[in-house]
């Protein structure tokens, strides 16, 4: 396992980086490959050795069967003839088969300029010396019989055709693995290509959901805006830890150059983590922004009212004399329903003061809201309410001309016109 670890091949061009990815069984064909040449270029090596061997005693054979023949003229002229006859066949096939020797040496040069040159160990060398040894001790005992002789060199020429016959196929092998492999050169320049297809469709989705997002965002600071309040001063609240800021601004699409012939524009950023990222921070700043309008008190604090007195200057409906109105008085029926405008956590529940039978509810983020005048509570300090829960019923305690509820809103301390989140809360709940 740990001799063939899973590799990867990277290949740069243009600018951009493919990889080529090797596992553990395809290392392993290819060693499987190389070991199969190197062990038939060996083989045949201690063939072509072989040959030369055999051709070598041929030829001193036939020079000791001239010799032979001379001495034996004496005895028999038709001996002498057959001899003859005989010497001119043997030299016949040897020229044949030096003829045929050579044009397996002309393969085999073509075969080794396509394969390389392998280089010969030390232990193949020694198994070749072993054979050769071997062949010159069969080549003694075919010195018994001339025809034994010329059968042999049918053997010898018939073991040439072999393996010529497997050179070609070789060879054939080798063209078949050349067109396999342009075949699979073709195939990945196809998978890159839908590679490249997806990662644009997938950018194109984020980006769009991006501005839509955005549009979001934009919808959720214009109600946070419409209260008076300032958005990043509240996200600031809800995010103490945040090292950024600053007013946001949509990011345009960037345009991409035209592409050509179905590919992407030189330059073009396939690259989806940037709209990953972007849409992120939308996600992630609009939920902020929902969290803070969820948080809001944007309800009306009672239905079916009539805002009796507004927030601000207003003459004292007792003295006559002109006063600061830090809420407003909406009126109604005698014991109408109270509700929370948001939710949040009663801090305050009793008589206090001028306000009369009043509740308070901290709705975080330095904001409180205040109902007076109540005829009755339904709450208890600490206890958590949620938007419209009903809290109390609309009376005339403390200092009041008639049946209202006083309706205030704190922001840090500092009373603000509870109109505005009223209007804000009719864009909310609309639908």
């Amino acid at each position: 396992m740990r001799a063939f670890p899973e590799r990867e091949i990277l290949l740069r061009s243009n600018g951009r980086v493919r990889f080529l990815r090797l596992g553990r069984n395809a290392q392993l064909g290819i060693v499987a490959v190389v070991l199969g040449v190197l062990g038939w270029f060996a083989y045949t090596t201690a063939e072509q050795v072989f040959h030369d061997t055999i051709i070598s005693a041929k030829n001193a054979e036939i020079g000791r069967m001239k010799q032979a023949y001379r001495a034996l003229q004496s005895e028999s002229t038709d001996a002498e003839i057959r001899y003859k006859l005989i010497t001119q066949s043997l030299e016949a096939k040897h020229a044949y088969l030096l003829g045929v020797l050579e044009q397996n040496g002309t393969l085999k040069q073509s075969l080794n300029q396509v394969r390389g040159e392998l280089d010969t160990s030390e232990a193949e060398r020694g198994r070749i010396l072993a054979s050769r040894e071997a062949l010159r001790s069969q080549m003694r005992q075919l010195e018994d019989s001339l025809r034994d002789t010329a059968n042999e060199k049918d053997r010898l020429l018939g073991s040439l055709d072999a393996r010529s016959g497997e050179l070609q196929v070789a060879l054939a092998e080798r063209a078949r693995a050349l067109q396999e492999h342009g075949r699979l050169q073709a195939r990945a320049g196809e998978l890159e290509q839908r590679l490249v297809d997806l990662q644009l469709a997938q950018k194109k989705v984020l980006d769009k959901l991006a501005a839509r997002t955005a549009g979001s965002i934009e919808e959720a600071r214009e109600i946070i805006g419409m209260t008076g309040l300032d958005p990043e001063r509240l996200l600031a609240r809800i995010n103490p830890q945040g090292g950024i800021g600053g007013p946001f601004v949509a990011a345009p699409l960037a345009k991409a150059k035209p592409a050509t012939k179905g590919k992407p524009a030189p330059g073009a950023d396939l690259s989806p983590d940037a709209s990953f990222v972007a849409l992120n921070n939308h996600i992630d700043r609009w939920d902020d922004l929902q969290l803070i309008v969820r948080r809001l008190p944007l309800a009306a604090p009672t239905d079916n009212f009539t805002v009796m007195s507004a927030f601000g200057r207003r003459k004292d409906p007792f003295n006559g004399e002109w006063a600061v109105h830090y809420g407003v008085d909406l009126t109604g029926q005698m014991k109408s329903p109270i509700f929370s405008t948001g939710p949040g956590t009663v801090v305050a529940v009793g008589r206090n003061g001028d306000y009369g039978l009043s509740i308070d509810i901290d709705h975080g983020m330095g904001i409180i809201t205040r109902y007076g005048h109540l005829s009755s509570t339904l709450v208890q300090k600490g206890q958590t309410v949620g938007i419209r829960q009903k809290i109390g019923l609309m009376g005339q305690t403390g200092r009041a001309t008639g049946v209202h509820v006083h309706y205030e809103i704190q922001v840090n301390g500092k009373p603000v016109d509870p109109m505005k989140f009223i209007q804000a809360g009719r864009h909310v709940f609309k639908g």
